[in-house]
């Protein structure tokens, strides 16, 4: 299956390199996705969306619609993958360019497994973060335990992710949106500015993400309130702040 993405991209070789083909293929999806969702920042976005597709011939654009309509499809048969990391594996860009080596979706799924404690709380708001993304792996990896634990992480479950890598973090935005998990992709450097950066609300931020990050805020209230604390911030307050909401 991997093969298929690998040989259509190859196919499109020669003006470009794998990892500039790969680079604008994520980067239009990712804008095509988001601007249909996140209007305030729609113009800017789409700016940088025809400076990409104006690159490329009709027949090479045909084949970036054959790749994204591949790749819901993929997932619609099997969300317990990792596409787009095991591409940019395949194609060798994470040793060309970055050293960098993500973790199998088999051994993401393992570690989520032996993370998540059995759920008695299953329609309480959750946030999950993941500090150096990458393509996702580990958050699609939570989202499929949770489910299966009977947990609907689409109204209950807020994923929080960053990676200092432009291309790999608008994969995981990708995959993220195509897999209806709320949340936020943040483009930055999670050691010196955590939680800052270019970010990408999924569409599914805009149905239920809100209201996750609204309900975990009371909930962290009343818990603070219960145990006598002094008043903190916490990380629904900083998210509900960074999209807009304010405190």
């Amino acid at each position: 299956m991997i093969k298929e993405y690998v040989n259509m991209i190859e196919r499109m070789c020669g003006k470009y390199s794998e990892w500039q083909i790969l680079n604008d293929f994520i980067s239009v999806c990712a804008i095509a996705i988001v601007n249909a969702c996140d209007l305030a920042r729609a113009p800017e976005r789409e700016k940088r969306y025809l400076q990409i597709v104006g690159k490329y011939d009709k027949k090479e654009l045909e084949i970036f619609c054959k790749l994204l309509a591949k790749l819901v499809a993929d997932l619609e048969k099997c969300a317990r993958q990792d596409i787009l990391g095991e591409v940019y594996h395949a194609l060798s860009i994470n040793s060309k360019v970055n050293a960098q080596y993500f973790t199998p979706y088999n051994v993401s799924e393992m570690m989520a497994r032996m993370t998540i404690e059995p759920i008695d709380f299953k329609d309480e708001p959750q946030i999950v973060s993941e500090p150096t993304c990458g393509s996702g792996v580990n958050l699609i990896a939570i989202a499929n335990i949770m489910r299966e634990k009977g947990v609907n992480y689409q109204r209950n479950v807020y994923f929080v992710a960053q990676d200092i890598d432009s291309l790999v973090a608008k994969m995981c935005y990708i995959q993220m949106s195509l897999l209806g998990m709320p949340g936020i992709v943040i483009v930055g450097d999670t050691l010196s500015s955590p939680m800052k950066g270019d970010y990408w609300l999924t569409p599914f931020h805009f149905i239920f993400g809100t209201s996750i990050l609204q309900r975990h805020k009371k909930k962290q209230k009343q818990e603070t309130e219960s145990q006598q604390k002094e008043s903190v911030v916490h990380d629904s307050d900083w998210l509900l702040e960074l999209v807009g909401i304010g405190r």
